[in-house]
């Protein structure tokens, strides 16, 4: 999956000109006169791409299929109740993208730390969600929460998308060597990694921190995607 900066065509170039995509070494860094002083600008203008990508579009297509049950829904009661989830739904999400305008991870993460988070998510997903929490919560560096924040949003939009689930688990366990997110459902199975679903730019925010992310999708046997990142 094409990094979010480098398929938009939108997406800013460095501070120190375009050229810098090209002379980039693996860090990132160009050897532009000046570069070096400008290039955490940039750095962080990739962060937010990024968090857009992986937090407020999943989002998005949560709502959407939210509105797909609204023009499914055999009975008032059900259409009455997906369209409250809908409106609580764009309420959330715009609260996001005012948060991640400023640089701000969304407000739950922010707030309460990543345990709350992910039962936030949770609570907004369109397939039920059971959350089991393993150790106790605590508070984690900003970019560490963050990255398994998205890899949360990521799993659990990916199975209302394509699994056909009918429940996702997410099991959550901090240590003090390390904090692990499971996340499985009970749906169809078959996915392959690198297809589309998203995770494989996650992929690349876990290594960042020495960590592994893994799926598991065996066709008929539903999917496990498993985060491990040290923290100790």
């Amino acid at each position: 999956m094409p990094r979010p900066w480098s398929s938009a065509t939108s997406a800013p170039w460095p501070a120190c000109g375009p050229c810098c995509w090209t002379c980039a070494g693996p860090s990132g860094r160009c050897g532009c006169p000046g570069a070096g002083s400008r290039w955490p600008v940039t750095r962080e203008r990739r962060r937010i791409a990024r968090d857009l990508h992986d937090g407020v579009q999943q989002h998005a297509i949560n709502l959407g299929l939210l509105a797909q049950q609204i023009q499914l829904a055999p009975d008032p009661a059900g259409t009455a109740a997906s369209a409250a989830a809908l409106h609580t739904g764009v309420i959330t999400l715009l609260a996001e993208v005012r948060n991640l305008i400023g640089g701000i991870m969304p407000a739950p993460l922010v707030e309460r730390g990543i345990v709350s988070a992910v039962r936030a998510l949770a609570g907004r997903s369109t397939v039920p969600v059971d959350v089991q929490v393993h150790g106790p919560p605590r508070r984690l560096p900003a970019e560490l929460e963050s990255t398994v924040y998205f890899v949360v949003s990521e799993a659990i939009a990916n199975t209302g998308k394509y699994a056909q689930a009918s429940t996702i688990r997410i099991v959550l366990t901090m240590t003090e060597q390390d904090v692990v997110a499971e996340i499985s459902d009970d749906g169809i199975g078959g996915a392959v990694p690198g297809s589309g679903t998203g995770l494989v730019g996650l992929r690349d925010r876990v290594a960042a921190f020495g960590g592994t992310l893994s799926v598991t999708s065996p066709p008929g046997a539903g999917t496990q995607v498993r985060m491990m990142i040290p923290c100790g």
